[in-house]
């Protein structure tokens, strides 16, 4: 494969696993955090601890299509249910599955681990791609501190935190929080 060629293939299937990540998580696809995710694969990935980690995350992201698929990303409806539920009611729900739900999982998790380890990704020297990629980042925590205008670190914080749309970062803190709201109300 000639340079250019493996260059434009691994472009593509970072920005396939851009695209396909928001949909094993249960989160609408959107532009701007479909790149953001694009461009953490190409910056990221490179380095070995964090293509561990993307490699980590994009398997739990997998094994969570499922209930992603049928009941959306990470709540509290999500988190009670599979905390309240005992072995009669997951065969009942895995019984109801169509067949392919069992191997797209599984083929996913195959791909992304012969991916991660077996791919070196490209590497991007352009600093206006760069400058480009952390204006994407900031665009919505910038927006969301100027139309609130949080007085407190505490009140800055959560906005940035509410308006950071990057989808294993959302996904982990949208569980956390399911999780506590679920405990307060048990």
């Amino acid at each position: 494969m000639t340079f250019i060629k493996k260059e434009l293939f691994l472009h593509t299937v970072c920005t396939s696993l851009s695209v396909l990540l928001f949909y094993l998580l249960g989160y609408p696809q959107r532009f701007d955090r479909i790149l953001l995710t694009y461009f953490s694969l190409i910056f990221l990935a490179r380095f070995t601890f964090f293509r561990f980690l993307l490699g980590l995350l994009t398997v739990i992201a997998t094994l969570y299509f499922t209930i992603g698929f049928y009941y959306g990303s990470p709540n509290v409806a999500v988190v009670s249910a599979v905390s309240e539920t005992d072995i009669d009611e997951i065969q009942e729900f895995c019984s109801q599955l169509p067949i392919y739900f069992y191997f797209i999982p599984l083929l996913l998790v195959v791909c992304f681990i012969l991916f991660f380890r077996k791919f070196q990704f490209s590497k991007i020297g352009n600093y206006y791609v760069i400058t480009i990629a952390l204006l994407i980042c900031l665009y919505r925590p910038v927006k969301g501190i100027l139309k609130y205008q949080p007085t407190t670190f505490t009140r800055i914080t959560t906005t940035v935190l509410d308006n950071f749309k990057y989808p294993f970062f959302e996904f982990c803190l949208d569980l956390y929080s399911s999780v506590k709201i679920y405990l307060t109300e048990k």
